[in-house]
């Protein structure tokens, strides 16, 4: 559960990044495009991170990895969080150029 959390986190971090590269030549939808797909790439990561935390409380029976991989999940959480918002100052800049 991690592992897809963290990739959804990675590929929002990429998205963002390749947006800011190519920010002065992308055209308004393509930037809106980039914007949409960091959304559901975090809308992802929230599902797997409560399919996670739900599986964790069920089945770990070690309080010491379940603090530790629910500060983990946790992380990786707002790690995706702050990409959404970075791609929403992004998306209002370019709504507002346009």
């Amino acid at each position: 559960m991690a592992a897809r959390i963290t990739r959804s986190a990675s590929d929002s971090r990429r998205s963002i990044s390749s947006q800011v590269l190519r920010a002065a030549s992308a055209t308004a939808e393509a930037a809106l495009k980039t914007c949409e797909e960091i959304d559901r790439l975090e809308s992802d990561a929230d599902r797997v991170m409560r399919a996670a935390m739900s599986k964790l409380f069920r089945e770990e029976p070690d309080v010491r990895e379940v603090l530790k991989l629910k500060a983990v999940y946790e992380l990786l959480e707002t790690v995706t969080d702050k990409c959404e918002d970075v791609a929403n100052v992004i998306e209002g800049i370019v709504l507002e150029q346009s």
